[in-house]
């Protein structure tokens, strides 16, 4: 019988040995073994989660995109072209709901948002990044708490999508980064 570990074991046994505090984990190791679990997980999002040609942004037309402390508006239909883990950041958890194939002007609002609540990412005691617990927010006394899941359902008004995206609009005018409208 082939194996991968020598052992004797058939890949579903391998598999089913691994345990992660979510479901849907499809990696090789204990979480906690990866020398580079940032990386890895990235590059297993945009192999699970590819962004193809034409897609819009996941979070367009939503009241509450993204979870975590401060969902979002989304936008009004961007071209997807960020791959976004939230509202836990831990970027091995690539499971359907913690992934999401957005537009840069959603992704760069909700960490402009959202990041002040993070913190540092867990660490193991030789100082790696510990990808075996989750990356949720913290209070101000370093204490975990649940962040709001990302609501893919709930539409915001017409009225209010096109006001938060003329507001992100300006604000890019005003830091430099789009052109001014010259009448």
């Amino acid at each position: 019988m082939f194996s991968l570990d020598g052992n004797g074991k058939t890949l579903p046994d391998i598999e089913e040995d691994i345990e992660a505090y979510f479901d849907g984990y499809t990696g090789s190791k204990a979480l906690e073994e990866y020398a580079d679990p940032i990386s890895t997980g990235r590059k297993e999002a945009a192999k699970k989660f590819p962004i193809n040609p034409g897609m819009v942004c996941e979070w367009a037309w939503l009241r509450y995109a993204g979870g975590g402390i401060e969902p979002i508006i989304g936008c009004p239909g961007h071209p997807a072209e960020a791959i976004h883990h939230g509202p836990d950041k831990n970027t091995m958890r690539n499971v359907e709901g913690n992934i999401h194939r957005i537009c840069a002007e959603c992704h760069n609002r909700w960490h402009a948002a959202n990041d002040k609540y993070y913190g540092e990412r867990p660490t193991l005691a030789d100082g790696g990044v510990d990808a075996s617990v989750p990356f949720h927010p913290i209070d101000e006394n370093g204490k975990r708490y649940d962040p709001l899941p990302h609501d893919p359902v709930t539409l915001a008004p017409d009225e209010q999508v096109h006001a938060e995206d003329k507001r992100r609009r300006d604000e890019a005018r005003r830091h430099g980064t789009i052109p001014k409208i010259k009448d």
